[in-house]
C-alpha cells in the first residue's frame, strides 16, 4: 500500500483561514487545539489499526473536524476544504457538485438519528460515489 499523506494541525489552521477568506469571512479563533488534534488523529488511527482506505480516512477527517467544533465559526467549511485537499494529496479528486458536498457535510451535523457513526457511514458511502482518480478528473477538464 502506498504511503498516505495526512494533514497536520498547521495545515488545517491554514485551510481554515483560506476557507473563511474565500467565503467572505475572517479567520476565526481556534477554541480547542486538543479537539482539532483529536479529529486529525482519527484517519491516522484508522489507517494504522484498521488498514482503512483513503475514502474512509477522508470521511473520518471530515466528520472529525465538523464534530470537533474547534473553531468559533467555519468548521464545516474547513472540513470540506480539508477533505478535498486530503483527497487531492493522495491522488483522488472530488468529482461531484460542490453544493451537494456542502449539503452532505451539513447532514453530518444535523441528521444523526442513528448516531454519529451511522451519519459518518452515510457520508462515506456518498463520498465514495463522488470521488475519482486525479488522472480521470484531469482528462475530463483538459
Amino acid at each position: 500500500m502506498e504511503k498516505v499523506l495526512h494533514l497536520s494541525l498547521g495545515d488545517v489552521i491554514a485551510l481554515h483561514r483560506r476557507a473563511m477568506i474565500y467565503t467572505g469571512g475572517e479567520s476565526q479563533p481556534l477554541l480547542s487545539v486538543a479537539q482539532l488534534e483529536a479529529a486529525l488523529m482519527r484517519p491516522l488511527m484508522a489507517a494504522h489499526y484498521e488498514d482503512a482506505n483513503l475514502i474512509h480516512q477522508a470521511a473520518l477527517l471530515t466528520s472529525g473536524i465538523v464534530q470537533a467544533h474547534a473553531f468559533l465559526d467555519g468548521n464545516k467549511r474547513t472540513a470540506a476544504l480539508a477533505c478535498t485537499v486530503f483527497l487531492r494529496m493522495n491522488g483522488l479528486h472530488f468529482a461531484g457538485e460542490p453544493l451537494d458536498f456542502g449539503r452532505e457535510i451539513e447532514r453530518l451535523m444535523t441528521d444523526k438519528p442513528d448516531g454519529v457513526t451511522e451519519a459518518m457511514g452515510r457520508f462515506e458511502t456518498w463520498l465514495r460515489s463522488h470521488v475519482e482518480a486525479v488522472s480521470e478528473a484531469d482528462s475530463k477538464t483538459g
